[in-house]
């Protein structure tokens, strides 16, 4: 791993006394900096939201999944000028599920007389294939 990486921890949230990291994942080696950041800086804690986890688990290190489902049902809720969503997500496996629901606990928190309206595909995107409601 990059010092400079190290380094600008150290002055980042050492120097100012924090104690808690919350780290949205962005880039694609989310389990090289998740593995050596905790191992690190063990008198930090740290959050990540939707990463690829480590092969080690670590006792600072907490994950969040599908927190972007939660934050885009967060957005519309707040949008929404009729108090009426709608997602459409691929085929309903355990993923998607999950990414829905975390849309739907997202619109909620900030709208909770919101309509949610939601379809699932049957397959891949075509003008052959029809939805699935939701459940």
């Amino acid at each position: 791993m990059d010092i400079n990486y190290k380094t600008s921890y150290d002055i980042s949230f050492l120097g100012f006394g924090v104690e808690n990291i919350l780290h949205i994942i962005i880039h694609s080696d989310s389990a090289a900096m998740a593995e050596f950041v905790p191992e690190a800086y063990k008198q930090l804690n740290f959050t990540l939201i939707d990463p690829t986890l480590p092969p080690t688990q670590y006792p600072n290190l907490a994950t969040i999944y599908f927190a972007v489902g939660y934050l885009e049902g967060a957005v519309a809720g707040l949008m929404t000028e009729t108090n009426n969503v709608a997602i459409i997500a691929d085929y309903p496996k355990s993923v998607q599920r999950r990414y829905v629901n975390g849309f739907k606990q997202g619109v909620l928190a900030v709208c909770p007389i919101c309509n949610i309206h939601h379809l699932y595909l049957k397959a891949f995107p075509s003008k052959n294939n029809d939805f699935i409601t939701g459940d």
